[in-house]
């Protein structure tokens, strides 16, 4: 009975030990994008407006988004992701011009390499667009997807990031993340 008592607090123990050493199933991110897929929009109407006027100031300050993320296990977390582009041409004596696409995407992040302070992962994602302007022939809403080949974070609990890929959220994110 002595050997029982003992071999059970032993497996109480490890279980705790094993529970407590678990990292974080929750994260939530902060993103910007200097550059997006949207921004090749953007570069077209600020190049084509420049060579009407030369009065035209075209700012377009990028892609902010911000993620959930919830870890099913060690390999697999699934989320939701959202993004806002902003473009803003001004033009002396016009009215101003502003374009804001909103992006909201259910996601999946495949973390294939972990450390304790450095991780690799890859994140994929798809959803709606709603164009803050529209066409009068066209639908607001469009088809928004983002795929993120490779993305490297260093950090435990709140960590930065760069991620490399293509879609709504941009070309090239940093970012900020925070686990709980």
């Amino acid at each position: 009975m002595k050997r029982f008592a003992v071999i059970f607090l032993l497996l109480i123990s490890v279980a705790l030990s094993s529970a407590a050493q678990n990292r974080y199933r929750n994260e939530i991110a902060v993103t910007y994008a200097p550059l997006s897929d949207s921004d090749l929009q953007g570069f077209l109407l600020k190049y084509i407006g420049q060579a009407i006027s030369k009065d035209a100031k075209v700012q377009m300050p990028g892609t902010f988004g911000i993620e959930y993320f919830r870890s099913l296990g060690d390999l697999v977390s699934v989320g939701a992701m959202g993004s806002v582009y902003l473009f803003f041409s001004q033009e002396e004596g016009k009215k101003d011009f502003n374009y804001a696409n909103y992006s909201l995407m259910a996601g999946v992040k495949l973390h294939w390499y972990q450390r304790e302070w450095f991780a690799a992962y890859s994140k994929f994602g798809v959803g709606a667009s709603y164009l803050g302007y529209k066409k009068e022939d066209e639908s607001p809403v469009h088809f928004a997807f983002q795929a993120s080949l490779l993305g490297v974070e260093v950090g435990k609990r709140l960590c930065g990031f760069v991620e490399a890929g293509v879609g709504d959220q941009g070309v090239a994110l940093v970012g900020v993340r925070y686990r709980f």
